[in-house]
């Protein structure tokens, strides 16, 4: 929405959950720790937030420099999607196995 709109407010809820993911990637790890398959798991999802992340942000930068058909065509792409899509995945495949572990 940020794109069309140049909303602040929506580019300050990004940046507000981009800044949170870090902690909260580091909270899910700790919940892991005795099981090195899940932690494992965690490292992917780390990667592919992060590589969202950084996919976001040149986005927005494109936007902040006036280039918003630039931003426009990066969307286009379907890479965004793409790297959440892949983010979905890794999340879902976390939470199956631990469903499976509390019905243990």
């Amino acid at each position: 929405g940020w794109i069309v709109t140049e909303n602040r407010e929506l580019l300050a809820d990004y940046r507000k959950a981009r800044a949170a993911m870090s902690v909260e990637l580091e909270r899910l790890e700790q919940l892991v720790t005795d099981n090195p398959a899940q932690r494992a798991r965690v490292e992917e999802i780390r990667r592919g937030a992060d590589a969202f992340a950084e996919w976001n942000d040149r986005l927005v930068a494109r936007v902040e420099e006036g280039d918003r058909s630039g931003a426009i065509a990066q969307t286009v792409t379907l890479e965004g999607k793409r790297l959440m899509d892949g983010l979905r995945s890794e999340i879902e495949r976390f939470n199956r196995v631990e469903e499976g572990l509390d019905r243990e």
